[in-house]
C-alpha cells in the first residue's frame, strides 16, 4: 500500500512539467514558471490543501535553478496562493478565480507580468501639449508636448475588457511606438529598446472612474 502511494506521488510530481515551455516572452523566466505553477494548481492537480513538490524536485521537472522556483513560489506566496513552512514544505492555499482578474503593479517585474497576460488595443493616438491640470497631473512644465494615447486593455485571449487605458509618452521618444496598434508588451519596453536606455522609474495610476457612454 506504502509502494502504490509513493508510485502515484512520484507520478504526480513528475507530471508537473508537463506542458511547460519557456516563452519567447520578456516577461522574466520567474514569472513564466509562476504563470505555470498556478495554471496546474488552477486545473486542480494540486488542490487545495496539497503539498507541492521540494524546490529542488521543481528545479529538476521545468529545467530551470532552484532560485528562479524560489520566487515564482514567492510570488504565488504573495498572491495569497501558496504558503511555505519549514519542515513542511509548500501548502496550496487557494485558487485563482476564473470571474475576476485584479492587476495591481507594484515593481517592473509585476508590470512585465500584466504586460504578459495582457494585451493594450491602442484605438486613439494624438499630440497634446500639457497645460494647466493635465501639466500639474503630469509634473512636467506648461508646454511640454506629449503623444497621448488609449486604449482597451484587454486579457491575452480577448475575453471582456478590465480595463481603460490612457498613457500620455514623452514627444522624444514617441516614435517608440508609431507602428504599434496592440501593444503586447508593456509600453515602457518599447521605450527601452527605441533609446537603448533602462527605465528606472514608471508612476502610474490605478483608480475606479466612471467612463463616457462612448468609450463604455
Amino acid at each position: 500500500m506504502h509502494e502504490m502511494d509513493a508510485q502515484v506521488d512520484m507520478a504526480a510530481k513528475t507530471d508537473f512539467g508537463q506542458n511547460w515551455k519557456q516563452e519567447q516572452t520578456t516577461a522574466p523566466l520567474y514569472l513564466q514558471v509562476a504563470h505555470h505553477l498556478e495554471s496546474r494548481i488552477a486545473d486542480g492537480d494540486y488542490p487545495v490543501g496539497s503539498l507541492l513538490p521540494t524546490e529542488n524536485d521543481l528545479a529538476t521537472m521545468l529545467g530551470v535553478s532552484r532560485q528562479t522556483v524560489r520566487q515564482a513560489i514567492g510570488t504565488l506566496r504573495t498572491k495569497g496562493r501558496l504558503s511555505a513552512r519549514k519542515g513542511v514544505g509548500t501548502r496550496v492555499e487557494s485558487v485563482a478565480s476564473s470571474s475576476a482578474t485584479r492587476f495591481i503593479a507594484h515593481s517592473r517585474s509585476e508590470l512585465f507580468e500584466v504586460a504578459a497576460e495582457t494585451e493594450f488595443v491602442i484605438d486613439f493616438r494624438e499630440q497634446v501639449s500639457a497645460q494647466g491640470k493635465l501639466a500639474s497631473d503630469l509634473g512636467c512644465r506648461p508646454g511640454r508636448k506629449f503623444l497621448h494615447l488609449t486604449g482597451i486593455r484587454y486579457p491575452s485571449s480577448r475575453g471582456k475588457p478590465f480595463s481603460w487605458n490612457e498613457v500620455y509618452l514623452d514627444s522624444r521618444v514617441a516614435n517608440a511606438v508609431k507602428d504599434v496598434s496592440v501593444a503586447r508588451r508593456a509600453i515602457f519596453h518599447y521605450v527601452e529598446e527605441f533609446t537603448g536606455e533602462k527605465i528606472t522609474e514608471i508612476p502610474q495610476a490605478v483608480m475606479a472612474m466612471a467612463v463616457s457612454g462612448e468609450i463604455a
